[in-house]
């Protein structure tokens, strides 16, 4: 990606970030402030939703009949927005006494914007695969070696590992290769052998851009079919999202070799 691909849209933005690609909303938190920033408004400055908000790890939108929020599997500190015709805010393990929703005009204003078309969701879910036992570790041997369609080369999403972990949820996938039979550890997907040679690697969410040329996943832009290169931050999604693959996950810390 070029310079001139980027721009900056919020410099003081320092906490929790989410983005919603259907309404074209990036929500996010500086110093006890909630802000959204309208993408469909060219340069419009962040809007003040929410102050003396309390802390937190993790933000949840609802609106209607859907939602966005941080993407994790670990426990912590909740922050709701609650988007109506009235809007409101929830803490779970937080005090928000002193709350204010400072965009309560806008939050009303916005009710009836309307959502665009984005890629389909793929979720770990497809037909299961045949797997040795020795490969698969999951706390409900049912969910173990689902698929997903991941890409454009046919290649599949397989989830392996799917547990408790301490305050966090541990999930790993491998990818598969379904015509040769070929397993590879996401999302580098450096090297192909045998299933029991691949190492769990992160299940997602993986974010594809609409010609399934590129993904990103956590920190990571990946270019199909080649390596993966590091980024300056978390990467939240594409302006013009394609399919998003997986479920949130990485294997932990605990998948050291004995």
């Amino acid at each position: 990606m070029s310079t001139s691909e980027v721009a900056v849209l919020a410099e003081e933005a320092s906490g929790e970030s989410v983005y919603d690609p259907e309404l074209e909303l990036i929500w996010y938190t500086h110093e006890e402030r909630l802000f959204v920033i309208d993408l469909r408004e060219t340069h419009s400055a962040p809007i003040l939703i929410a102050s003396a908000i309390p802390e937190f790890s993790k933000l949840q939108i609802y609106r209607e009949r859907s939602s966005v929020g941080t993407q994790d599997t670990c426990e912590g500190p909740t922050l709701t927005l609650r988007w109506s015709e009235s809007p409101s805010v929830d803490a779970y393990d937080g005090d928000i006494s002193e709350t204010v929703i400072d965009g309560r005009p806008w939050l009303q204003q916005q009710m009836a914007r309307s959502a665009r078309a984005i890629g389909a969701k793929r979720e770990l879910t497809g037909k299961r695969l045949r797997l040795p036992r020795k490969v698969t570790d999951c706390e409900f041997p049912e969910f173990c070696a689902a698929t997903a369609e991941f890409g454009e080369r046919d290649l599949q999403l397989v989830l392996v590992l799917d547990k408790g972990g301490g305050d966090c949820w541990n999930r790993g996938c491998l990818l598969r290769d379904p015509h040769t039979d070929r397993y590879a550890s996401p999302p580098d997907r450096e090297l192909w052998g045998p299933v029991e040679q691949a190492k769990p690697g992160a299940c997602g969410l993986y974010y594809f851009n609409q010609k399934k040329s590129a993904f990103l996943v956590g920190s990571r832009l990946c270019l199909a079919g080649a390596a993966c290169t590091a980024l300056d931050g978390e990467a939240l999604g594409w302006l013009n999202a394609g399919d998003t693959v997986g479920a949130v996950g990485d294997p932990g810390d605990d998948e050291e070799e004995e």
